[in-house]
């Protein structure tokens, strides 16, 4: 993979002033630092989890740990824009974010369960949502043990389906 002159300029002063070869084992301490440092400073803060990393000579999860306890604490503006390796700037602004259910998405799901309808396909198209909103409201429906799972084999042969089902004592809405 080649990287373009303009996401590895902003990097280059900072490994200028890096001695190549270190005598010394560094502290977490001076590893935390210098990871917070890159995370303060403006122009790398853009910069991916994993080329901060790189830069820092640490791992990709600590860097990303490390800008989430910052961006709750000191950082006032969350940067929603990340350059990766490849000097292309993507959004994560959604990036963590669960889905919002609406009560009346998950009232439709709930109501064509009752209706008969049992398969993730056939409610996805009775209650116009998409397959992970579906499959979220189910898991939260499973949990609250309002709807209950059972498998069966396909007739194809292929992995089996599951089933979602009211449980007896719910009442019907």
């Amino acid at each position: 993979m080649s990287t373009t002159v303009n996401s590895i300029a902003p990097l280059q002063p900072l490994t200028a002033t890096r001695p190549i070869r270190r005598k010394r084992k560094r502290t977490n301490e001076e590893k935390r630092r210098e990871v917070i440092a890159l995370l303060l400073d403006e122009r790398l803060a853009e910069f991916s989890d994993r080329v901060l990393a790189q830069q820092a000579k640490v791992s990709a999860p600590y860097v990303g740990e490390l800008r989430r306890i910052l961006s709750k604490n000191i950082l006032t503006v969350r940067i929603t824009k990340r350059r990766g390796a490849d000097g292309v700037l993507r959004n994560t602004s959604k990036i963590g974010k669960r889905f919002r259910v609406t009560p009346q998405q998950r009232e439709l799901v709930l109501a064509a369960i009752h209706q008969g309808i049992w398969t993730i396909k056939e409610l996805m198209e009775e209650a116009n949502l998409s397959r992970p909103k579906v499959q979220f409201i189910l898991d939260a429906l499973v949990d609250a043990d309002i709807v209950g799972t059972a498998s069966r084999k396909t007739s194809t042969g292929g992995r089996p389906e599951t089933l979602y089902y009211p449980v007896p004592n719910t009442p019907k809405k």
